[in-house]
């Protein structure tokens, strides 16, 4: 958590968005979120990603953290990793 803790605060949400659309269409080896919102929009690029040996790691408030037997993308796929704590800031992280 220690590199997604030096994240940028992001005001412009739509740029956000496009910028993580944009990293993770990047990403070969590993794509770590940290995030207070369910980014429904990127869950087809993340679901591409795993298909070949890729590390996700993925880190969510408890209050919106769907559990694996719902979520889109559970943590029992090769690769995926998820987090759940108390309360996440209500920023997106990017680096």
């Amino acid at each position: 958590m220690g590199e997604l803790n030096e994240g940028e605060f992001g005001v412009d949400i739509l740029g956000n968005i496009e910028y993580l659309e944009q990293e993770i269409r990047k990403a070969q080896k590993f794509l770590w979120i940290k995030t207070h919102q369910v980014l429904k929009n990127l869950i087809p690029l993340v679901l591409e990603k795993i298909k070949q040996p890729f590390d996700f790691k993925y880190i969510s408030s408890e209050n919106i953290m769907p559990s694996d037997a719902k979520a889109p993308i559970p943590s029992t796929l090769p690769g995926v990793q998820k987090r759940v704590l108390p309360k996440v800031n209500r920023y997106y992280t990017t680096k």
